[in-house]
């Protein structure tokens, strides 16, 4: 007798509540709901995983392992709480924070590996997440960051001079202090920026002659933060 589809589904759901639990070392609390990504509740120990249809094992396996790497190496909820005191600080210090766990998770248990591989290519080629909606070179540099260490093997990710010196600095982060550090500057040197753009668009006459346009995106200092204790795929 075949089991019903549901039946699969609950096993399914159950094994990898154990795998979390086993990569974290501690009890999580494993959830599913209907969320537009994975998140992790460093404050509650709660791991949610979103209620996709057609979700590879691969993609499965990658969205657990990223965030059981902020369950075992995002500690510092202080620098968390500071940040909802900046709009728009949250989205950098999540995407460098990313970078960061994603290496030390693979490092620590190497069988991962493939799973993150496989998993976003799975993503890129079905979604429902990493869809890029314009072209690379469109979106602002902390976009570009995430879009480089997540699916940068299926894109071409362009990089000025003095931001692979960034690039260079957040790959010698060791901890989140680090991370938020860089984090920090990078707002403020994008908060200035966009303040500078303003005034321009404000007086013409003080723009420069080659000065360029740019849109206003997700990720730009006064936007919407996430939730303080929250980290998201």
């Amino acid at each position: 007798m075949r089991l019903r589809k549901e039946t699969w589904q609950s096993h399914l759901d159950e094994t990898k509540r154990g795998l979390a639990r086993l990569l974290a070392r501690e009890n999580l609390s494993v959830r599913h709901a209907n969320v537009p990504t994975a998140m992790f509740d460093l404050k509650g120990r709660t791991l949610t995983l979103p209620k996709w249809e057609n979700i590879s094992v691969d993609q499965y396996d990658l969205l657990i392992g990223h965030e059981v790497g902020h369950a075992l190496y995002s500690d510092d909820l202080d620098a968390l709480k500071d940040a909802a005191n900046y709009p728009g600080l949250h989205t950098y210090i999540n995407v460098l924070e990313d970078v960061r766990i994603e290496r030390r998770i693979k490092d620590e248990f190497p069988g991962l590996r493939g799973a993150f591989s496989r998993g976003y290519k799975d993503f890129v080629d079905h979604g429902p997440i990493f869809q890029l909606e314009k072209p690379v070179a469109e979106y602002d540099f902390i976009d570009r960051i995430n879009i480089e260490y997540k699916i940068g093997a299926h894109h071409d990710v362009p990089f000025s001079d003095d931001e692979r010196v960034v690039l260079s600095r957040l790959g010698k982060c060791r901890t989140m202090t680090q991370i938020v550090a860089l984090a920090k500057e990078m707002w403020n040197g994008q908060k200035k920026k966009n303040e500078e753009e303003e005034d321009a668009q404000a007086d013409p006459k003080s723009a420069p002659l080659d000065s360029d346009e740019t849109g206003e995106t997700a990720s730009k200092p006064g936007s919407e933060s996430e939730s303080e204790s929250e980290s998201e795929s």
